[in-house]
């Protein structure tokens, strides 16, 4: 993707502060394409983690993705879903390994159900990405 789609951070603040789940930027409900570009996980004393959260209008295949630019550490994310009793329960993580391109992670969403994710560096690796969340 060579820079083109992630971009150069610039949009970050707008998010923070968002390092801790109980801090997850709410997307809102998604049905279809959302995109947040402008995305970065920074290098700092205590590590950067970007965490979001959103829910699906309807039920049924949904992705999560983060798309980096070619020069960004190893950053991977994690998504999970809230559970009845308010604690979060992983439902997947990426593996892809190495920095650059794409991390992604697919399942099936319960309509109304609160979805939560992280961006982390993998090692302290630092980079800019954007997200794609694709919902039914």
């Amino acid at each position: 993707n060579g820079g083109g789609y992630p971009g150069n951070g610039s949009r970050d603040s707008r998010y923070e502060p968002n390092n801790f789940s109980n801090q997850a930027y709410n997307l809102g409900r998604i049905s279809g394409i959302q995109q947040v570009p402008g995305l970065r996980i920074a290098s700092t004393v205590q590590q950067d983690r970007d965490w979001f959260r959103f829910r699906t209008r309807n039920s049924g295949p949904t992705t999560v993705q983060i798309d980096m630019d070619d020069s960004a550490g190893d950053l991977d994310l994690i998504v999970y879903r809230r559970t009845g009793t308010g604690t979060l329960q992983e439902i997947g993580r990426s593996t892809n390994r190495g920095g650059g391109g794409t991390e992604t992670v697919s399942f099936n969403a319960t309509a109304g159900e609160q979805y939560f994710f992280q961006i982390f560096g993998y090692n302290g690796g630092t980079g800019n990405y954007g997200i794609t969340i694709t919902a039914p």
